[in-house]
Formats: structure tokens, sequence, C-alpha cells
């Protein structure tokens, strides 16, 4: 039973803790590296950690320590980016410019330092070592929070890290940079396949949370005033260790129901916890989720449920450790904790199962294709069928060392037509379906491919096994067929009479890796793209990005 005193005030756990929070603990000795290490000239600071480990808490308490010393902060939370930060690098770096420019009480001045006949990373750097660090007496401190979110948009992701690694060797080289001190809090749980060679994976000091000890757990249960006698908090401490692995998130979660409902004891609490009715079933089925997106890590975890000690490929122990679902000694790997072992003990975990997706998906092709043309104008796949059939073929073909190419096709000028002539705009979508479906029949014989469409007049096709080559062959008819149909179309001639439509086609072209993702062939396909609405109208543009491009048309 517990006793309300005064913590009756607490609050739900899960945001992080204030500055003079009654329940933040102190992990020496991370706190004070921290400190030391942010008045450094040049640092880096990594904060890393699964999610609700308490990055957020650290980091606050890193930014207060800094202002104390008269340092300026500046916090960039990439969760309130909106998506349109995110359309282009030079976007990116101008809303990131902008952001830093306010919390300092300047106005964001573009025209003087955003030059268009340079690269947006040389206008970036120069907008702060000229504008934000010029003339500055104290350090200024750049924290980037949630960081993982620029992971959703790789070529971004990479160029953006890239920036940051040569901001800190400018740190360590120039003078006017030595103000310069970088945070970067990250969560671990986020998988993705950026280059580590050009992500920051190695610079500045790194900083893991680890879950709270024995001596730490009852330290917060003291801070919480339950009526415990030392003795009965020493054995509550060791089952909670046990059960919840020292996790400061559900320790908390713990303790909170304990005072705000003292007609539970804690053997009841914790014999709930890993039910899905239990006080942790959305932080487990998060876990869950995130599980499942991979085949060997649910192998992995079917095998540490079923044992005590297993002995895991190094690749899988680093994935499901920065998950935080396992602890590690040498080799040897052990599920973190009770609470873990019986929730995915009585979870149906099952492995991803492509082909069942993928049987369902040309099921839907053959479908597709007997359809009269007018239904094959909005019937094309979806998206969701898209990300299946490329992920498919991103495998396939990364074992088999053959290509894969990618078009997106947008018709020019379609939110135009949509506002002044909806009627020809659903035309338009009709013949340009029928000519990318008939075009890739005809110029790709027997073999898979798949018509998308993207919506708000996009498109995109994916080639597997065919050449850049072959991709702009096909690209260059499905644009002068669109052009000569819609001129032969009395309607749609009518409505636009000086004005044929036409279309701007991105390709993209790679060989797959299994350690890559396909999203790099979609984001080089979206770039290329950009460039050619860029250009001029009706062209054709070939990515060079991937190292796996042609000329441009």
């Amino acid at each position: 039973m517990s006793s309300i005193k005064s913590v009756a005030y607490i609050e739900l756990p899960g945001e992080p803790e204030p500055i003079h929070s009654p329940f933040y603990i102190y992990r020496s000795p991370i706190e004070e590296l921290i400190f030391q290490e942010i008045t450094k000239p040049g640092c880096a600071i990594r904060i890393l950690a699964p999610h609700k480990m308490g990055k957020t808490s650290v980091t606050l308490r890193l930014i207060n320590y800094a202002q104390n010393l008269g340092y300026r902060t500046i916090y960039i939370d990439f969760l309130q980016a909106e998506d349109s930060v995110f359309l282009s690098f030079n976007k990116f770096l101008r809303w990131l410019c902008a952001n830093s420019s306010l919390q300092l009480q300047l106005s964001p001045i573009f025209k003087e330092y955003w030059q268009e006949v340079t690269h947006c990373q040389v206008n970036s750097s120069l907008y702060w070592q000229n504008y934000l660090l010029s003339n500055r007496d104290s350090p200024l401190v750049l924290v980037l929070n949630q960081t993982h979110q620029i992971f959703e948009y790789p070529q971004i992701a990479l160029e953006f890290f890239s920036l940051l690694n040569l901001w800190h060797e400018q740190s360590q080289q120039d003078n006017s940079w030595q103000k310069f001190r970088l945070v970067i809090v990250q969560s671990t749980e986020i998988s993705h396949n950026l280059d580590i060679n050009r992500y920051p994976f190695n610079i500045g000091l790194a900083i893991h949370l680890s879950e709270f000890n024995l001596e730490q757990i009852q330290d917060l249960t003291r801070r919480y005033e339950l009526n415990w006698t030392d003795e009965v908090r020493k054995q509550n401490a060791q089952l909670l260790k046990k059960m919840l692995g020292g996790h400061p998130y559900l320790l908390r979660l713990a303790l909170y129901h304990l005072v705000k409902f003292p007609q539970k004891n804690l053997e009841e609490l914790l014999q709930e916890a890993s039910t899905a009715t239990g006080i942790y079933k959305d932080f487990l089925l998060q876990k869950f989720k995130l599980l499942q997106q991979n085949s060997e890590s649910v192998i992995a975890i079917k095998q540490l449920v079923a044992n005590d000690e297993v002995e895991l490929q190094p690749i899988i122990a680093d994935k499901l450790e920065s998950m935080g679902l396992i602890k590690r000694s040498g080799n040897r790997c052990t599920i973190l904790c009770d609470c873990y072992r019986q929730y995915f003990t009585h979870q149906n975990l099952q492995e991803p199962n492509w082909q069942v997706q993928v049987k369902n998906l040309q099921r839907q092709i053959q479908e597709l294709q007997r359809l009269p043309n007018k239904e094959q104008a909005i019937n094309l796949a979806d998206r969701q069928t898209f990300q299946i059939f490329l992920e498919e073929q991103w495998q396939r073909l990364a074992n088999e060392r053959r290509p894969i190419s990618l078009i997106l096709l947008e018709i020019e000028y379609f939110k135009t037509y949509c506002i002044t002539q909806k009627k020809v705009a659903g035309e338009y979508l009709q013949i340009i379906s029928n000519i990318i479906m008939i075009i890739c029949k005809t110029l790709y014989i027997s073999r898979s491919k798949l018509a998308v469409s993207y919506g708000g007049g996009e498109f995109a096709v994916v080639l597997p096994s065919a050449t850049a080559a072959v991709a702009v062959k096909i690209a260059e008819t499905i644009r002068e067929e669109v052009k000569e149909k819609s001129l032969l179309s009395e309607k749609i001639s009518t409505s636009l009479q000086a004005s044929p439509v036409t279309v701007n086609l991105g390709i993209s072209c790679k060989i797959p890796s299994i350690k890559e993702s396909p999203s790099i062939l979609v984001y080089a396909a979206e770039e290329a793209l950009s460039q050619a609405r860029k250009n001029l109208r009706d062209r054709i543009y070939v990515s060079t990005s991937l190292n796996y491009g042609l000329h441009n048309h």
C-alpha cells in the first residue's frame, strides 16, 4: 500500500522531466561527462538510447547547465518540422537557419548569404559562420533533438550529417567555429541504411543511456514516498529490476500507479504488466510492431524467449540491443527483462511473409490487365502495392546483382487543370494512364513491372532488371506519346487551345544491395523529377546520385 504526501500532484509519466522535477535520477557519471564536454571548444555530444529512456530529460539539463555558463543555445526538435520542410535539402537548410536565427532573436537574412550560384551547403555554412557565430563572445550550442526523424528522408539525411561532420571539423581547426558546440539526440530504435562513413557515428562524445541500477531504483521509490520499510523497499526494488530491467519510463509508470491507486499492491501490478490490459500495453505493442519489421529479429526473439541465453550474430544482436530488448555479455545475449519475455511468449510472432503479399500483388496486376481501358485509368496500383512490389523486387535483384529502374512522371500544370477544368483533368489521367500501361506492356514484354497512380497527376513505373538505357527509352516513348495523344483529343485541345499536355519524368537506376533501403531509389527519382521540372517543360532527367545513371534529355 502507499501513502500520498507531497507527491499527490504527480503527473502521468511520459513527458521529459522538468529541470526541477523531484523524480529525475542522475545517472552518474553521464551528467558529469556531458557537462564537462560542453565546455570544450568545438565539441560534439551524441546522446543515444531507445524510446522513452530519458534522452530529452538529460538534454534539458545539459541545456540548463550551458545557459548557466552564459552560453546561447538553439533547440531544434525535428518532430516539430512540417513535411514540406523536407521537400528539398535547400528548403531544409533554410528552415534550420531561419529557426536558429529567431531563437537568437535575429532576423533571418538570406539575400546576403544565400546565393543561387553556390550550393546550399556552402550557403548555410557561410550563414552560420558570418552571421550566427561572428562577433559572438560566448559559445553557441546547437541541440538537435529527434534526429532519427530525418532518416525518413535518406538523401537529406546523408547530406545534412555530412554537413554536420564538416562543421565539426571546422570547429577543430577554424577559430571562427571554435564557439560552435553540437549536441545530437537520437533514438536508436529507428533503423536506417545510411552510409556510416558519411553519417557522424564517430564524431565527438557518444553517451549511451543505460537502465537504472538497483540503487537508483531504490532512490526513485523513495521519491514517490511509498510507505515501505527499508527491507521492503530493497525487496521491491529487486522485483522491479527483474520485471522491468531498470527502464526509467516503465519504473516511473509502475510507481505512479502505486501512488495513484493504492488499493493495488506491487505484486498485483507486475502480474498484469505484460498482458493486453496491463499498464504497459501501448509501450509493448510499439515494441512488437517494430520487431515484426525484420524477420531475423523475430527469429532471434523466439530463441531468447525459449532460452535463458543465446549466442546471436553480431548484426542481429546490435539491432535488438538498439531496440532495448536484450542485454549482452560478450557474444551471449539474454532478453532484457521478464516483462518482455512474458509478453513475447504470448504474442503470435510471425516472420514477414513477402511471398503471400507478392502473390496478392500479382493477382491484382492480372486483374488490372484484364480491365477495359477506361477502368484502368482509375484502377492503377496504389502506393501500398508499390511499396510491397518495390521491396520484393529489391530483395530479389540484390541477390541476383541485377539493376532496377524507377520512372516518376508528373503532368505539368495539373493543379491548374484541376481548378479550371476538372473534367479535362480527369481525361488527362485516363489518357496518360492508358499510355503508360500500353507502352510498358509493349516495350517490356514478358517481364514483371508495375504502374502506379501516385495521385495529384503523378505516376510511377517500376522496371525490375531494366537498365537506365531501357528506362530512358520507355520514358521517352511515354513523353512523346503523351504530346501526340493530347493534341489528338478534341476535348482537351478545345479546353487548352495552344497548350498541349506535357509531362516531366525523373529516372533512377541502381543495382540493389540488401544493406540499403529501396527508398534511396525513390528519393533519387524524386530528385531527378525535381531537376526536370526546374529545367524546361517536357523533360526527362536521369539521376546521377546513385552512380548508375546516364545523360539527361
